[in-house]
Formats: structure tokens, sequence, C-alpha cells
């Protein structure tokens, strides 16, 4: 059950997110077991549709939608509120790096990390959770540009800054290469600009809508580059702003089903490689006698369902984990009289 001081959930963004998900999901299961797929995004019919589509994209949509739930948060207490992202932050931190390490030290995965002995792998475990690095999950590249711009996020929306300030502070991130914090307030432009009443009226308009997917398809087909991402993260502003004045679409992504696993969105982030590493290599050796391509797709269908079911207990067990970790923050007197706020795991990601 949704906390009543959060800002109402969107349930059509949470069925977004998990195909943003699920198609990050799917660009590392390529990269892992068939690279040679991704020709298929540059070989003509394919190309239409796949050109463009990326990982990176993916994480972009993510990060927007980050923004926009940082800066429309009903928190009261800023000290409370940064604690608890960066306490949620660690402990997913925490979760994956211990298990990569467990598992690599038990020979069931393989990864670039160098250290030995208990205590060397010990320390370096709580250095990348405490610090949000990516030094033994390599995906988790992302953590720390998302923990900032949401903070920031956060503060420009109880603040009450407007356009103009949000785009100078991206102008300024953007200068001194911080350009995925510059995406994630893309977000934050996105909670300011639907509010305003030439938005509203343009969006009102179908053949405005019509024209601004349209132009969201062509332009998105570009080579992988900072300005690429920048400019993913602009086209997932727009997309977001599309579908909020288009009640049929949202009934349409307004699917319970889907929408509770785009919950989990986080736990997904953390878990996906580690399953596919193991259960893939498992899954491919039974189906040795199948053509490789029905394997391929098996396989991948096959992690991806573990992953999703695995995901569930992990999200309540991190949310449990922060709701303990609010407690405290309680008990000390930090946001004690303030609106409280749980961060959902899908919202972290």
């Amino acid at each position: 059950m949704q906390n009543a001081n959060v800002a109402t959930r969107k349930s059509w963004i949470d069925t977004l997110k998990l195909f943003a998900m699920f198609f990050i999901y799917l660009t590392h299961f390529i990269s892992s077991y068939h690279s040679e797929y991704y020709s298929y995004w540059n070989r003509m019919p394919f190309s239409l549709i796949l050109n463009g589509l990326t990982g990176k994209l993916c994480v972009a949509f993510l990060g927007v939608c980050l923004g926009y739930f940082a800066f429309c948060s009903k928190e009261k207490n800023a000290t409370k509120y940064i604690l608890k992202r960066y306490f949620y932050f660690v402990i997913c931190g925490l979760f994956i790096n211990t298990i990569r390490v467990i598992l690599r030290s038990a020979g069931l995965m393989k990864f670039s990390y160098e250290a030995t002995g208990f205590w060397n792998i010990c320390r370096d475990v709580l250095y990348e959770s405490i610090t949000l690095g990516n030094g033994i999950y390599v995906t988790f590249w992302c953590i720390f540009p998302f923990f900032v711009s949401s903070v920031l996020a956060y503060m420009n929306g109880r603040a009450g800054v407007k356009a103009i300030g949000i785009i100078v502070q991206m102008i300024c991130f953007w200068m001194i290469k911080q350009t995925w914090i510059s995406i994630c307030l893309l977000g934050a432009l996105v909670a300011v600009l639907k509010e305003k009443d030439i938005v509203r009226k343009a969006g009102s308009k179908w053949w405005v809508r019509l024209l601004v997917v349209i132009g969201i398809f062509f332009v998105v087909k570009r080579k992988e580059s900072n300005i690429t991402y920048l400019i993913d993260g602009i086209c997932s502003g727009l997309l977001l702003l599309v579908i909020e004045y288009s009640p049929p679409i949202q009934q349409l992504l307004n699917r319970k089903f889907l929408a509770k696993q785009g919950e989990t969105t986080m736990a997904i982030f953390l878990l996906h490689t580690v399953v596919y590493a193991i259960v893939g290599k498992y899954l491919f050796a039974l189906m040795e006698s199948f053509p490789y391509k029905i394997a391929f797709i098996l396989t991948l269908i096959g992690c991806w369902t573990i992953t999703v079911l695995i995901s569930i207990p992990v999200t309540k067990l991190l949310n449990r984990i922060l709701k303990l970790f609010s407690n405290v923050l309680n008990r000390a007197g930090i946001g004690k009289n303030g609106k409280e706020m749980t961060i959902n795991a899908s919202e972290a990601k």
C-alpha cells in the first residue's frame, strides 16, 4: 500500500519502467551470449525499429523518471530525504556487491575483480557500497549521479524552482561533464512543464502528440555519445509529457500485472546480470540439442522470469530495511514531525 503522503503513483510509468528495464536486460544478455545479434540494429527491416534503441536510452528514461518523482516528493524534511535516499542506494550496493563476491569466490561467476583474502574483500565491498562505486558491480555506474540528481531534483521541488532555473542547472552540469545528472534533472523539468498552460494546451491536441512521437522516433536514431544520451533524456521527458495528456495510452499501460513488476525495477537491475550469468549457462547446456536461436530465446525468457520472481522478495527486503532505518531517524528526531515518505525500490533506478 502506498503511503498517503507520497505523490500519487502513476501506474503507467511503472509499466514503462518495466519495459525499459527489460530492454536493458536484453542488451546485456545479448552482449554476454551472442553479440552478433546486434547486427539486427543495422539490418533492414529490423533497423527501422531497433536503430537508436539502446540500453543507455532506457537508463536515460529511468533517470528522467527518478528526477520526476524526486521533484514531486512530499517529504518535508530535507535531511531525512537525503539520508534515506543515500542509505537506500548503499544497502542496494551492499546487497549486490556481497552476492557477487560470494558467487565469484565459489567459482560460479567471473568478472573483473582482483582482491583476495576475506578482509580485503570485506573492505572492498564496504568501500564500493558506501561510495556508491562500481568496482564490483560495473552496472552500478549510474547510481552515484542518480543519487546526486535525485537530491538536487528534490531540493528544486521543495524550493519551487522554475523551469529556467532547472535548465541553468542542467547546462552547468553538462559543462562540467556530468551528463547523467543533467539527464535526471530533465525529470524535474518535466514536472514543472506539465503544469504550464501552454504545455497543457499543446498536449491536449492529438496531432501535436503524434508529431512529438514521430519526432522522437527519428531523433533517437543516433550513434551513442554524451550528446546522444542527453537527447535520449530529452526524448524520454517528451514521451512522459505526451502520455501525461493521453488518457487512452495511460489506460492501456495501467495493467496491474505489469505495473506491480515495474515497482521492482531496482531489484531487477541488481539481479539480472547475476541470474543470467549463472542460470543462463545451465539453461543453454540443457538445450544444447536445440537450434541456437531457439535456445537463446528460451534462455532469455527463462532468465528474465526468474529475475522478476526473485526481485519480488528482494524488493520487500530492501524496503523493510529502509523502513527500519526510517524508524531510527524518527527516534533520533530527524523528520519526526514532517511528512513520512517511503522510497520504493522502483523509484531508485
